[in-house]
Parts: structure tokens; C-alpha cells; sequence
């Protein structure tokens, strides 16, 4: 039986996913114009499931904030 993840490796875990998030979303904005429900859809094809607040905040972006 497998033991339960450290507290520093889910973090670890965490950490890695949002960088393949942002080289997914990088990859796209180089290649085109890209918006938020798009980005989101796409990403969840590729089974990364994010709200939108999730997938802002990954760029520095306060919810709720434009501009």
C-alpha cells in the first residue's frame, strides 16, 4: 500500500503543474489571440481542470481585475 504525500511533495506537485499550465497557455498566446473560457476549455481537454480565479492568478492576475 502506497503512504499518503508529504505535505512538500503535494506542493512540489502543485508547483509542476502550474508551470505546464503556463508553457500550455504560453504555447497558445504565441501561436494566437487567446481568451479565458477558451483557455480553460482547452486546458481541461488535456485534463487540467482550473477555474478561471485559478488560471488568472497563475499570471499575477487579481480576479475580477482587467487591464
Amino acid at each position: 500500500m502506497a503512504s499518503e504525500p508529504s505535505v512538500d511533495e503535494l506542493e512540489e506537485y502543485r508547483d509542476l503543474l502550474a508551470g505546464l499550465v503556463r508553457m500550455h497557455v504560453l504555447h497558445h498566446a504565441s501561436q494566437e489571440e487567446i481568451y479565458g473560457a477558451w483557455m480553460i476549455e482547452e486546458l481541461a481537454s488535456h485534463g487540467y481542470r482550473l477555474s478561471a480565479g485559478t488560471l488568472y492568478r497563475l499570471f499575477g492576475h487579481p480576479v475580477g481585475v482587467m487591464g
